[in-house]
């Protein structure tokens, strides 16, 4: 049973008009003041449109819309995070099955391993665009780097509930040192 509403920011209030519009999707919020972008096909914005927009041509893995976040960006230390009210608290001691897929944003051309999920029982408020330096519950393996530009990849793993959470929050969350990047500098490491 999946417990996250929207999963695929299918359901929304307005089409995207542009970029960093996360708040004309239900239910996903953005917990920082950076600025995560929603793409859609019914979106008029050449910069926001599936499959071809600002940052690269890709397909939705589902239907006809994506999520885009900053995994890392070398020059300064700014993170995109999408948020999510979960449609019931987890259960203490139950092991939940977590996954999400991302795609490399092929107009860019830096290349970094750390994107994960965090689960938190109050929904995450950081009253800046710098990153939240959280415990991730599910994380991608280090030195597995996210440059697939073609495929959807899956990050999965398992999470045994503490029987608080309801919030669960994408992004990056590592110190810039632990973060494993190649490629232009000058550019930032962005997933769809």
């Amino acid at each position: 049973n999946n417990l996250v509403p929207n999963p695929s920011f299918e359901e929304m209030s307005s089409c995207p008009s542009g970029l960093a519009q996360l708040n004309s999707i239900d239910h996903w919020f953005n917990p920082t003041t950076s600025s995560p972008d929603i793409y859609s096909t019914c979106s008029q914005d050449v910069d926001a449109m599936v499959p071809e927009n600002l940052n690269g041509y890709q397909f939705a893995r589902s239907d006809s819309s994506y999520a885009g976040i900053i995994i890392y960006y070398s020059n300064i230390d700014i993170r995109d995070y999408i948020s999510v009210q979960l449609t019931d608290t987890l259960s203490s001691g139950v092991r939940y099955c977590v996954s999400f897929f991302i795609s490399c944003a092929d107009s860019l051309f830096y290349y970094a391993d750390d994107i994960g999920v965090h689960f938190s029982s109050a929904a995450i408020q950081h009253g800046s665009n710098s990153p939240l330096y959280l415990q991730p519950h599910v994380q991608n393996p280090s030195g597995d780097y996210l440059d697939n530009k073609l495929q959807w990849i899956e990050i999965s793993g398992e999470y045994v509930a503490t029987g608080n959470e309801l919030f669960l929050t994408i992004g990056s969350f590592s110190d810039a040192a632990d973060i494993n990047s190649y490629g232009d500098p000058a550019d930032i490491a962005y997933v769809y």
